[in-house]
């Protein structure tokens, strides 16, 4: 499988700590850079995911997803999600998140548990 991850971090530094493979990572910043895409930019995200997805099976991840909670709200974080969890279903593939627990409530996480395949809390 493939992989693509959307991150707050550093490409390079959460290549060195973890073995992502050849997975395309985009760090999600306000400040452009090749491999980065601002926040507020959730259309983006889904575009190049489903760009990505097509072909064979993969992996999205996107860490850090309090991060795009604070720009875009969480509802919108959650219609971004329900594309993106469609998209990847259509092609036999897999969405993964990750979220600090301490800025969502007991309802939000109960909802982003059933819009991704995977959240690490």
């Amino acid at each position: 499988m493939k992989g693509f991850c959307f991150t707050r971090e550093f490409p390079r530094k959460l290549l060195k700590k973890h073995d992502f493979g050849d997975a395309r990572v985009i760090r999600i910043s306000n400040v452009w850079a090749d491999s980065s895409i601002r926040p507020n930019d959730l259309g983006k995200i889904n575009l190049l995911s489903e760009e990505f997805l097509s072909g064979q099976r993969s992996v999205i991840f996107i860490n850090s997803l309090e991060s795009l909670i604070t720009t875009n709200g969480f509802f919108g974080v959650i219609k971004m999600l329900s594309i993106l969890r469609d998209a990847t279903a259509s092609h036999g593939s897999v969405l993964i998140t990750s979220v600090n627990r301490k800025v969502i409530t007991e309802g939000e996480a109960r909802l982003l548990i059933r819009e991704v395949d995977r959240i690490i809390i």
